[in-house]
């Protein structure tokens, strides 16, 4: 019932046969090509995801033909994703990962320059609408919601990749039933969409807006903060649907959020500024979750001033505005900061999370051309916080700023 429209259309004609044959044999080229095998641990389906097989298919496309391909994050680790996408870098001009759900990938490629705009009004076509009338809708915001990198972000990282995933370099095949035996997952490529800051978007200078209060549709973990919090940031509002988990996490939040316009509104200081501040930050990633390059300004102001009166004290004003201005791309705002902020870690004083702090930095050195505090920082990474150094976000910044180390040295 979920495809039947593929078989019932007058104009789909199935063929059972191998794809690389089908296509050697056909002298044609396609508009779309969509893959989507069984997972890579399966006896020669790594051969599916190769460097040599990503050549062959984008001959058979139009120039501005899409090019789809389907990888899990469950089972696997960010080492061999890496592996299939340095693969799809080598051979398409532009792509884009979306999150289809919490544990799957979709890579849209092509041989264009540029990957065309998606329109989500497809989602309305009266046929397909008619399919969908049973689940929450799929709007335009959620829909965005599903982006998790680009090839730009990537680009990086993936230009001297030194093992893409190859016929001749099968690491995939080697490396998929061992992940799987493991129970792994790709944990940063999961952690890009559940990040209070998202260092792909952050990297890229995409932004991502606040989201209009809606019930989520798809079960990603961007979307789903994006509805809590503008839930959080509206009237209180319970859904008939909700799941227990998802009205605790509403009153969580609309608690955090009560106990600081308590505080505000007391004209009073706290006994902990540190607990105090501990506490607004928590409200804060409530308000802000699945948001980037974007604040709610009017909350921020609040809370500075109410800092200000109440002669809070200086290194945690400094991380305020810090917090703030990278997180809304401010990064000479950002940049006046960061030195106390250092200076603060360094000292065992920890104003904001960990891995918040050590992405925002980094990005905020990289921005403002510091390149060696924003290396130094990054050599830091992997004791202070519990990503590894396999890890995507590490990856990906590591790629980042050795781009800015030779670009530097070209200068």
């Amino acid at each position: 019932p979920v495809n039947l429209r593929a078989y019932d259309d007058p104009r789909s004609h199935f063929v059972h046969d191998d794809a690389k044959s089908f296509f050697a044999a056909s002298d044609r080229k396609f508009d779309l090509i969509l893959s989507e095998p069984s997972n890579p641990w399966v006896s020669g389906v790594s051969g599916l995801f190769t460097d040599e097989f990503y050549g062959r298919v984008s001959g058979y496309l139009t120039p501005d033909g899409v090019f789809g391909q389907w990888l899990h994050l469950y089972e696997i680790d960010d080492h061999l994703v890496l592996t299939v996408l340095a693969a799809l870098h080598r051979n398409f001009k532009s792509y884009a990962v979306h999150l289809t759900n919490d544990v799957d990938i979709l890579v849209v490629a092509s041989n264009a320059d540029r990957l065309p705009t998606p329109d989500w009004s497809v989602a309305t076509f009266p046929d397909i609408a008619l399919d969908l009338a049973r689940f929450d809708p799929l709007t335009p915001t959620s829909l965005d919601a599903t982006l998790l990198l680009t090839r730009d972000e990537l680009r990086p990282l993936l230009d001297s990749f030194p093992g893409a995933n190859s016929d001749f370099y099968p690491v995939l095949d080697l490396g998929a039933e061992r992940t799987r035996f493991l129970k792994e997952s790709a944990f940063g490529f999961l952690g890009l969409s559940n990040a209070r800051f998202d260092v792909a978007a952050a990297l890229g200078g995409r932004r991502v807006a606040l989201a209009p209060a809606t019930r989520p549709s798809v079960l990603i973990p961007r979307i789903e903060a994006q509805a809590l919090s503008a839930r959080v940031r509206g009237p209180e509002r319970l859904y008939a649907t909700d799941s227990l988990i998802e009205n605790r996490g509403f009153q969580r939040a609309r608690t955090h959020e009560a106990q600081l316009e308590m505080w505000i509104a007391s004209g009073r200081a706290p006994t902990d500024w540190y607990l105090w501040f501990t506490d607004m930050m928590t409200a804060e990633a409530d308000r802000h979750a699945g948001t980037m390059g974007s604040v709610d300004s009017a909350w921020y102001a609040r809370v500075e001033r109410y800092m200000v009166e109440q002669r809070g004290p200086r290194a945690g004003l400094s991380a305020l505005r810090f917090q703030r201005s990278a997180a809304s791309y401010d990064w000479p705002m950002a940049a006046r900061e960061l030195d106390l902020q250092i200076a603060e870690r360094a000292a065992g004083r920890q104003w904001l999370n960990v891995e918040t702090f050590y992405d925002m930095a980094i990005v905020t050195a990289l921005r403002t051309g510091r390149v060696a505090v924003a290396r130094s920082l990054l050599a830091r990474m992997p004791s202070a916080t519990d990503r590894s150094a396999d890890d995507l976000r590490v990856q990906l910044l590591d790629g980042h700023v050795k781009a800015a180390e030779r670009a530097s040295v070209r200068r």
